[in-house]
C-alpha cells in the first residue's frame, strides 16, 4: 500500500510541479533560516558549556564606587590561593605584550598571552595535539590554537616546532595545540607561562603591583562554596594590601562563570528577540506549506469521490493523503537542511567571522528538532484534507464540492490571519532595525574619515627601529612636499580602533573635584589638524616641542567631568594625586575613539 502511495506522490507531483516547487523551496527556505537563527541562539546560550567544571569557575572583579573593572591587580590570584583555602584553583591571562614571532620564512606580529600553570586544568580545551597535563610547567613552552599552528606550520604536526621570539636568540617551542570552540569567552591564539613572559619582557613583573590592574584573573572554589562564603576573606585581603593600605574601598566580586557571557558579553534580550524571530519565521514557512498543501489536495475532491465509488475505504484515502504530506514535508525539509549548509551558514559565518556548523549543535536535539517539523509539517497539511474528505458526502464529493454548507466557518483563515501577522511583525522588526543602521552609518564621528590615509608602519618587521625611524622621517616629508598631501602625522592610536587602558587623573590640589578614567593616546604635531578634530581651547600640540613635555589635550566630556572651564592654568596628575603632572595645553570637541 505504502509503494502504491508513493506512486500516486510522484504522479501528483508530475502533473503539479508550480506547486510543488513553491511549496518545497518555500518551506526549504523557512526551514534553512529558522535553522541558521537557531544554530547563532543555542551557540550564544551553550557559552562555555565546554568546561568541565563550568558550575565552579568564577571571574574575578574589582568593584569601585564608579563602576566596576574586568581586570585585576597582580598579586590577588596568589594572595587567594595563599589565603583562602576555599580557592582550590585559579589562573591568570595578561594579554599585554606582542612580538614578532616566525618560524622558517614565515613571520606575522602576535598577542602572546601569559597565563599560571592552573589556565589548563581551569579551562577545559580540547587538545588536537599534546595533553593538557603539566603543558606549561617547562620555561619557553608554548601551547597554540589550530589556526595559529596552520598558518605557521601548514597541515605538518606542531609539536616541537620552535617560534623565534623577535629578533633575539629566544625560542618557544610548541607543546601543545588545541581546537578552541566558537562560543568560549577565553580565546588566544598563543599562551605561554607567567615566568617566560616575565623573562622575555622583564616590564610585565614590574606592572604585577598592588596598584596596576592588568590581569584577567578566574578562580575555582571549591564543590558547594558560593561567593558570600568568602566575601569576609577578600574584604581582608583588600584591606592589607590594596594601595592606599587600609583605606582602599575597592569590592572584589565573584562573577560565576556560567553567567559571564550573559552580562559582559552578550545581550540576552536581542538572543529572546532572535529567537522569536527564529520561530516567527518557521511558523510563516509552515503555516504557508499547510496552506498550499490543503488547497492542493481539496482540488483533487473529484478524485477522491471516484475512488470511493471504486470501493476505496476512509482508512484508505486518509493513509494516501498522509503519505503523500509527509513525503512532501520530508522532501522540504531535505531541501532546507542543504541550503543551510550550502550557502546560508556558509554566507552568515562569513559575514559574521563567526564558525557556526550544525555538528556543534547536540545530535540528539537537532533529529528531534527536524522529526519535530517534520511531523508536525506532514501531519497538520495531512489531517485537514483527510478530516473533511472522511466526512464529506460520496455525491458532493463527485461533484468537486467539499461540504453541503454555504458559508465558510470562521476558523478557516485564522491560519492565513497568523501568517500575515507575523509576517507583518517580521517587517516592522526590519525597518527599525534598518533605521538604527542608517543611523550609525550616517552618525557624524567628529573626525575626518573620507580624506585621511592610514598607512601602518609595521613597526615589528624591522630589526632595529632606531634605524627605520629615519626613513619614516624621509617619507613624511616627502609626502608633506606633494601639493596633493595637506599635512601628515604619526601616532600610535587611529580613531576608531583604540583598545588601550584606562588611567586614573586627579586635578592637581583641588581635592574637592573628582578623579577621572581616562584613556589616553601619544600623538605627533598636527594630529588634529590631519584627522580633522576641532580645537574648542588652547592648542593642539602645535608649538615648538621643546615647551610640549609633560603636556596633554582632554575632550570636552574630560574638562566637564573634571569642572575645568579653560585649558589654560590646568594640572592633572597621573595614578594618584603626587603622582605625574600632565599641563593642560588644549581642548578639543569630542570624537568617536572607538
Amino acid at each position: 500500500m505504502l509503494t502504491h502511495n508513493l506512486k500516486l506522490f510522484f504522479r501528483n507531483i508530475k502533473s503539479n510541479k508550480g506547486t510543488f516547487l513553491i511549496n518545497t523551496v518555500g518551506l526549504g527556505i523557512g526551514i534553512a533560516s529558522f535553522l541558521t537563527v537557531a544554530l547563532y541562539v543555542f551557540n550564544d546560550l551553550t557559552y562555555n558549556h565546554f568546561n568541565e567544571n563550568l558550575a565552579n569557575i568564577y571571574r574575578v572583579q574589582e568593584a569601585y564606587e564608579e563602576g566596576k573593572g574586568m581586570q585585576t591587580k597582580g598579586p590577588l590570584l596568589p594572595k587567594m590561593l595563599e589565603e583562602i583555602p576555599e580557592v582550590v584553583n585559579g589562573t591568570r591571562i595578561f594579554d599585554w605584550d606582542g612580538y614578532r614571532l616566525s618560524h622558517n620564512d614565515i613571520a606575522f606580529p602576535e598577542n602572546v598571552y601569559y597565563v599560571d600553570e592552573g589556565f589548563f586544568s581551569v579551562f577545559t580545551f580540547p587538545f588536537e595535539e599534546g595533553a593538557a597535563k603539566d603543558v606549561l610547567d617547562e620555561k619557553f613552552t608554548a601551547v597554540v590554537s589550530k589556526p595559529f599552528a596552520e598558518k605557521y606550520f601548514g597541515t605538518a604536526s606542531a609539536l616541537g616546532k620552535q617560534l623565534q621570539v623577535g629578533f633575539e636568540d629566544v625560542f618557544l617551542t610548541v607543546r601543545g595545540v588545541v581546537d578552541i570552540p566558537e562560543n568560549s569567552s577565553v580565546k588566544f591564539d598563543i599562551v605561554t607561562s607567567y615566568d617566560t613572559g616575565q623573562t622575555i619582557s622583564p616590564w610585565v613583573k614590574d606592572v604585577h603591583d598592588w596598584y596596576n590592574t592588568f590581569s584577567i584573573t578566574y578562580v575555582v572554589l571549591q564543590d558547594g562554596i558560593r561567593p558570600p562564603t568568602i566575601d569576609s576573606k577578600l574584604e581582608n585581603i583588600v584591606k592589607e594590601n590594596f594601595l592606599p593600605v587600609g583605606e582602599n574601598t575597592t569590592r572584589i566580586d565573584l562573577l560565576p562563570f556560567s553567567a559571564y557571557h550573559a552580562e559582559a558579553e552578550s545581550d540576552r534580550t536581542l538572543i529572546i528577540i532572535l529567537a522569536f524571530i527564529a520561530l516567527g519565521i518557521l511558523g510563516i514557512a509552515i503555516v504557508n506549506f499547510i496552506n498550499l498543501t490543503i488547497t492542493n489536495s481539496l482540488s483533487r475532491t473529484k478524485e477522491i469521490g471516484i475512488k470511493k465509488v471504486h470501493g476505496a475505504l476512509k482508512k484508505h484515502v486518509v493513509q494516501q493523503i498522509m503519505v503523500e504530506s509527509l513525503a512532501l514535508g520530508l522532501i522540504a525539509l531535505i531541501f532546507g537542511l542543504l541550503l543551510l549548509t550550502a550557502v546560508l551558514l556558509p554566507a552568515f559565518n562569513s559575514l559574521f567571522d563567526m564558525q557556526l556548523a550544525l555538528q556543534s549543535l547536540d545530535l540528539w536535539l537537532l533529529a528531534l528538532v527536524l522529526f519535530g517539523i517534520w511531523l508536525t509539517v506532514g501531519l497538520f497539511s495531512g489531517m485537514v484534507p483527510s478530516f473533511l474528505w472522511a466526512r464529506g458526502k460520496l455525491v458532493e464529493s463527485l461533484q468537486g464540492k467539499i461540504s453541503s454548507r454555504g458559508k465558510p466557518s470562521s476558523g478557516k483563515y485564522a491560519s492565513i490571519v497568523l501568517q500575515f501577522v507575523i509576517a507583518i511583525v517580521l517587517i516592522s522588526g526590519t525597518f527599525l532595525v534598518r533605521k538604527q543602521i542608517d543611523y550609525m552609518i550616517d552618525k557624524n564621528p567628529k573626525f575626518d574619515n573620507e580624506n585621511v590615509i592610514v598607512a601602518q608602519t609595521d613597526a615589528w618587521q624591522f630589526k632595529d627601529l632606531e634605524a627605520a625611524g629615519p626613513n619614516l622621517e624621509v617619507i613624511a616629508k616627502e609626502l608633506e612636499a606633494s601639493p596633493f598631501v595637506a599635512s601628515v602625522n604619526f601616532t600610535g592610536t587611529v580613531p576608531g580602533d583604540y583598545d588601550e587602558n584606562y588611567n586614573t587623573f586627579y586635578p592637581e590640589a583641588k581635592s574637592d573635584l573628582p578623579n577621572i578614567s581616562l584613556r589616553k593616546a601619544y600623538v605627533g604635531k598636527d594630529y588634529f589638524k590631519t584627522l580633522g578634530i576641532n580645537v574648542l581651547n588652547g592648542h593642539g600640540f602645535d608649538t615648538e616641542a621643546a615647551s610640549l613635555e609633560n603636556t596633554a589635550v582632554l575632550n570636552k566630556t574630560a574638562m566637564d567631568k573634571l569642572g575645568f572651564d579653560r585649558a589654560e592654568g590646568q594640572i592633572i596628575r597621573e595614578g594618584r594625586r603626587d603622582g605625574q603632572t600632565y599641563r593642560i595645553v588644549g581642548v578639543i570637541d569630542d570624537f568617536s575613539y572607538q
